[in-house]
């Protein structure tokens, strides 16, 4: 991927990614266009393909820097467009980050 391009991470995010897929296999992960408001990326729970859940995440460096603004304006959009159901706001830093998706579906409730 070229540098300084809106779909380039950073070691930070590429970490979380890493981390984040080797615990939950059954998760995939899109990263949303930098500059349109859809947060960095869009997750996808794929344990039940009828019936998709997600996250539109902010990934930050610094948890104390955590805010939800207008990174998310456009979250219903990116969420709509990889056809999920329901879907959770999240931001923070890859600890903060791991720990909220390492509840999976129970967010919602379900199974």
């Amino acid at each position: 991927m070229k540098k300084g391009t809106p779909y380039e991470m950073s070691p930070p995010e590429r970490e979380f990614v890493e981390k984040l897929l080797e615990k939950r296999t059954n998760l995939r992960v899109y990263r949303t266009h930098g500059k349109q408001a859809e947060g960095d990326f869009v997750i996808v729970d794929m344990t039940n393909k009828n019936h998709k859940v997600g996250w539109v995440v902010d990934h930050k460096m610094n948890a104390d820097k955590v805010t939800k603004g207008n990174q998310f304006t456009n979250a219903a959009r990116a969420a709509k467009s990889l056809g999920l159901e329901k879907y959770e706001i999240a931001t923070g830093d890859t600890g903060k980050l791991l720990n909220i998706l390492s509840r999976g579906r129970g967010a919602w409730g379900g199974s």
